[in-house]
């Protein structure tokens, strides 16, 4: 799903969400959004949900928010929904620009690229890469050109934040409360930091390149990013932004540049016979004519068709086999299925009753 060139006369360029069930989004694109410009008090070019939202959850996978602009807070997303749980994995959100409308040197702005700031609410950043986000240039105070976090309980797990801009306070990780747990993350500068990343230095990365309409960035030789991912308290994602499965030791961030460019599945097919029921009827399972299909990615699927058969079936029929992995990628074969008739069926036969000798009667004398 992509969200693109949205404009917004108040908060929320591309999404807004408020007091909603739960929702996931996947292998999404949210970029070139903007919320007004010329308004210092609104939220989030790309994204912004707010409001109670009692252990709603909200999930962002393998989603790029890129290039969305701001007014006043958030220029990829503002994330204020009290008492939620909000999750982002394999996500890049990259050169997003919030506090271009006019401000005064009393202003305060908060979140280049995301501001997290609700009560009670957690959120947990999983290999993703925040970069490049920006302040536009103006008076007042400007905290977390990456992330800015007010309220509410940060996590940051196998993720770089670097390379963020214009911040007065925390170019590219701003904490306004103590404890969020940072584990095994690059984080080039952070005010507010009580405990500390694994890894303070330049990340090192290439220039943005896509793969479909994804962003990334690979990290360089050299880079604390390369095969430092933790597996320690880390719920690892089996791929990365680009669908290149991760193997250890894996990188930070949304790429892995030793991730392994999973193959299309493999069908096989095996000849089956069934015989019909009873009363004619037959169903096979796609296991009855599977002979050992395999994907690397996992098995998301696996379909035969057709599977249902009567007495007109009676004979061989040809039936397709088809798999579809956990990228979406698809093989099939084809499977003879021999059709019987029911086991205990018996010629049909026919019992004639004994002959009947009917006897002629002479005319009665009277």
């Amino acid at each position: 799903m992509t969200i693109t060139n949205n404009k917004a006369l108040s908060s929320a360029g591309g999404i807004y969400l408020s007091s909603t069930r739960s929702t996931t989004f996947t292998e999404c694109v949210i970029n070139h959004n903007e919320c007004d410009i010329s308004e210092n008090s609104v939220n989030g070019g790309g994204i912004y949900i707010t409001g109670f939202s009692s252990n709603t959850q909200y999930h962002f996978i393998n989603c790029t928010i890129a290039y969305n602009q701001s007014g006043g807070n958030g220029g990829g997303m503002v994330l204020t929904p009290r008492s939620a749980i909000i999750t982002m994995t394999n996500c890049t959100v990259y050169r997003n620009v919030t506090g271009i409308a006019p401000k005064n040197f009393n202003s305060t702005t908060d979140g280049g690229g995301i501001l997290f700031s609700a009560q009670s609410a957690s959120a947990t950043f999983t290999h993703c890469t925040i970069t490049e986000n920006s302040f536009a240039p103006g008076p007042g105070t400007k905290r977390g050109a990456g992330i800015a976090n007010g309220r509410g309980f940060l996590r940051l797990h196998n993720s770089i934040v670097a390379n963020n801009t214009g911040a007065t306070m925390g170019n590219d990780l701003r904490i306004a409360i103590s404890g969020p747990a940072v584990i095994s993350s690059l984080i080039r500068s952070c005010a507010g930091c009580t405990n500390p990343p694994t890894y303070f230095s330049d990340p090192m990365l290439d220039p943005p390149t896509t793969c479909g309409e994804h962003i990334f960035l690979a990290p360089q030789a050299g880079s604390d990013a390369l095969d430092n991912g933790s597996t320690v308290g880390v719920a690892v994602p089996f791929d990365d932004i680009c669908g290149k499965i991760r193997v250890g030791p894996h990188d930070i961030g949304s790429y892995d540049k030793s991730g392994i460019v999973p193959p299309p599945p493999v069908a096989e097919c095996k000849d089956i016979t069934v015989a019909l029921d009873a009363i004619g009827n037959a169903t096979i399972l796609a296991g009855d004519v599977d002979d050992g299909s395999t994907a690397l990615s996992g098995v998301s699927s696996l379909v035969v068709a057709p599977n249902m058969f009567t007495c007109s079936d009676i004979g061989t029929k040809r039936v397709t086999l088809t798999i579809t992995d956990n990228l979406g990628l698809m093989d099939d074969c084809m499977a003879n299925v021999t059709v019987t008739a029911p086991n205990d069926a018996t010629p049909p036969t026919i019992t004639c009753p004994s002959a009947v000798v009917k006897k002629k009667c002479r005319p009665c004398k009277l």
